[in-house]
């Protein structure tokens, strides 16, 4: 087997209510031909390596980085692994509050031109409202877009690890349920609009 899809989930939490923020995408893990995938230990490992700081740069220190978890795509037989060292966001603060809710999103796009080639996932709440330029247009200047435009370049450009002599790359993909397949993604945007997620608006 030369290619493995994982659903990796970021993990934030608030630790004054527990508060569960999550953002979740597709990534590949491939292997040289006529070599065995990486272990789902392994991979949560490298992408927890390669996309940690990004993530915590996307948080204030409001939040705190919890888990990052893989869950193989893809099979009947999933296997599953989490890394859990936790790091509070390193997000500059601001000034004003957000509702819990309003998050930014990052869209990414594949060379498939109907609506399973297309995919998003939200990034953690921001925390401050000063990161809005309008009340529904998020700043294209400061930390928080700097941050994300990070964390979406870094996803674009992919990622090699070695172990064992053997380079392994993992790239960023758009999974689709209904052909039970993903493909990479092209191109990619940090929405200006700000998303509404009601389900981060209630705790645990």
């Amino acid at each position: 087997m030369a290619d493995r899809d994982w659903r990796l989930t970021v993990e934030f939490t608030d630790p004054e209510d527990g508060r569960l923020f999550d953002s979740t995408v597709c990534i590949r893990e491939h292997a040289p031909e006529l070599f065995e995938n990486l272990g789902a230990g392994t991979v949560v490992d490298d992408l927890h390596d390669w996309l940690a700081d990004n993530f915590y740069s996307c948080a204030p220190a409001l939040l705190t980085l919890q888990r990052f978890i893989v869950h193989e795509l893809g099979t009947s037989t999933p296997t599953r692994a989490e890394n859990a060292t936790t790091h509070v966001g390193t997000l500059a603060a601001g000034s004003g509050v957000l509702p819990h809710g309003v998050c930014p999103r990052i869209s990414g796009q594949t060379n498939l031109a109907t609506k399973r080639g297309r995919g998003r996932f939200h990034t953690p709440w921001p925390g401050y409202s000063s990161y809005l330029s309008a009340p529904d247009t998020w700043s294209t200047s400061g930390a928080l877009w700097t941050a994300l435009t990070a964390l979406k370049d870094a996803l674009l450009a992919g990622h090699d690890v070695t172990h064992d002599t053997i380079t392994h790359h993992y790239s960023w993909r758009i999974f689709s349920r209904l052909d039970n397949t993903s493909r990479d993604v092209t191109t990619a945007q940090v929405r200006r609009q700000p998303s509404y997620l009601r389900t981060r608006m209630t705790t645990p």
